[in-house]
């Protein structure tokens, strides 16, 4: 295969597909962090998204790097254009999400006992501080509000550290 024919394949991928990712492996293997974690970002939006391995043919990393100008591996395009890879992922898809533009929740109360979220704002609950208790709504009172609001603000806050 000549270098013109993987950049013809690349561009028709490309324009074939609203959204695209060239990545070091495949959706099921992907065989780097950055990959990985660019595809787990699709995967949690929920919509059609292709993956083209550029490892069998390190000539398909070197055409794709020139016709986009962007050097490193992963790369996302959307519509045809080039919205960068694993570094912008997470902020594009906080953009794009319905809760865009208001601050991801510091404290989630769930009532009831249960011990799940129940796929509840699971992109912006990634640093919330989560207290389950077994009061039913209907039973929920100022008093055990307050009490939860002084257990939060004794809480050390690790933001993912450890």
């Amino acid at each position: 295969m000549s270098d013109e024919t993987i950049l013809a394949d690349i561009k028709k991928t490309i324009a074939d597909n609203t959204i695209v990712l060239f990545a070091k492996g495949t959706k099921e293997q992907p065989r780097c962090g950055f990959s990985a974690k660019t595809i787990q970002v699709f995967q949690e939006i929920g919509r059609p998204f292709e993956v083209v391995d550029i490892l069998p043919d390190p000539r398909i990393r070197q055409e794709l790097s020139a016709l986009s100008g962007w050097p490193t591996i992963p790369q996302v395009f959307v519509k045809g254009e080039l919205v960068g890879g694993a570094d912008i992922t997470e902020e594009l898809l906080s953009a794009r999400l319905d809760t865009a533009g208001i601050p991801d929740p510091d404290l989630l109360i769930r009532t009831g006992g249960d011990m799940r979220v129940s796929n509840f704002l699971l992109w912006q609950l990634a640093y919330t501080e989560i207290f389950v208790t077994p009061t039913l709504w209907p039973d929920f009172t100022p008093e055990l509000f307050q009490q939860i609001l002084n257990d939060f603000q004794s809480r050390e806050r690790r933001f993912g550290r450890v």
